[in-house]
């Protein structure tokens, strides 16, 4: 799926895989039918991960910014891989939905 996001009064293209929507989707007590439909109940979360990976990168490609589901995974130190879906992703401060797109 394809979306920009606003980081710094820039919209910045993005896209986020199949698999990234599902592995969200694997922790997460909503039943959603439709990967768009779990994907805007979720929009906060998602452009929080895009923000989080955007500023992370220590050089900017030009592009598209691509999520995938090894980005929504944070392994903790000597323990399990938790999913974004479970930590404190909610603080969407600064990010503004620009459009979405469904590819």
């Amino acid at each position: 799926m394809l979306f920009d996001v606003l980081i710094d009064s820039k919209a910045v293209p993005c896209s986020i895989s199949r698999s990234a929507i599902l592995e969200i989707a694997e922790h997460c007590s909503e039943v959603c039918f439709s990967l768009p439909s779990y994907f805007n109940r979720n929009r906060g979360l998602i452009e929080n991960i895009a923000r989080r990976k955007y500023a992370e990168q220590t050089s900017r490609l030009p592009g598209r910014l691509h999520l995938w589901a090894d980005d929504v995974v944070e392994p903790p130190p000597g323990g399990s891989p938790t999913t974004a879906a479970q930590i404190a992703c909610a603080d969407v401060r600064g990010v503004k939905a620009v459009g979405v797109r469904f590819a």
